[in-house]
């Protein structure tokens, strides 16, 4: 990662809740290529640097819960977002765990089981 300081990547931190928001209006004018970008790029800073989202952990959760449930979106769009919500649960257990609708990834998971088409 370019930034591999606290003190290098926390300019950059409150930069978070605009993100999300330019994935909300990503996803609302029917960009789902450029939300698919904007949620990798997100995964590959969760994997490397998952403080930072510490401040925001729990807007970003919510968000991803939303994207992931969203049945009318493009199956790798929703994907990507669980993929987040993996990747933030393997790398901060513990801060995930504080996050208020953290339970609702079993939900989300079981409604992607359930719609799982039969390879057989």
């Amino acid at each position: 990662m370019a930034l591999p300081s606290d003190k290098e990547r926390a300019p950059f931190m409150p930069l978070v809740q605009p993100t999300l928001a330019a994935l909300s209006a990503a996803l609302a004018g029917g960009h789902e290529s450029d939300a698919q970008d904007v949620l990798t790029s997100l995964v590959s800073v969760a994997q490397n640097a998952v403080d930072f989202f510490r401040a925001d952990l729990p807007a970003v959760v919510d968000a991803m819960l939303q994207v992931a449930a969203a049945e009318a979106l493009d199956l790798a769009t929703r994907e990507r977002a669980l993929e987040l919500l993996v990747t933030l649960c393997q790398q901060s257990p513990a801060r995930v765990r504080r996050c208020p609708n953290v339970l609702h990834i079993v939900n989300v998971c079981f409604a992607f089981m359930c719609n799982v088409e039969d390879d057989d």
